[in-house]
């Protein structure tokens, strides 16, 4: 029913403009047993993650990190790794240039020097 989508989505809305949404999100992304779950959070904190990302304090931000990077070397779906990525992507363009995700630069490298084709996907 499109009335309770629409209910749905402007309940939603103010809880997204929240600094409390990110570990939220990431906790979906990490433990939802759905992949359509885990994608779905990805896709939505890649969209607000750069915003909220100075509200976070560092602990917050370093657990999020952590997350993205485990997320990233472990999900089995696919469309799920790929929304992780872009997640990726979208928090690097904010951090790496400040230096503030080595741990990134040191995962890429880790995963390039792997031999094993599954870590190359």
């Amino acid at each position: 029913d499109s009335k309770i989508i629409k209910q749905a989505e402007a309940a939603l809305l103010p809880l997204l403009k929240k600094a409390a949404s990110v570990p939220a999100l990431t906790r979906i992304v990490a433990a939802s047993a759905t992949p359509a779950c885990r994608q779905i959070a990805a896709v939505v904190l890649r969209k607000k993650i750069v915003k909220l990302w100075p509200k976070l304090k560092r602990q917050t931000q370093d657990e999020v990190k952590a997350v993205i990077l485990q997320q990233l070397a472990s999900e089995p779906e696919r469309p799920v790794r790929k929304s992780i990525a872009a997640l990726a992507s979208q928090l690097a363009k904010a951090l790496v240039p400040s230096g503030k995700w080595p741990e990134l630069l040191e995962f890429i490298a880790r995963c390039a020097a792997d031999a094993s084709p599954a870590v190359h996907r």
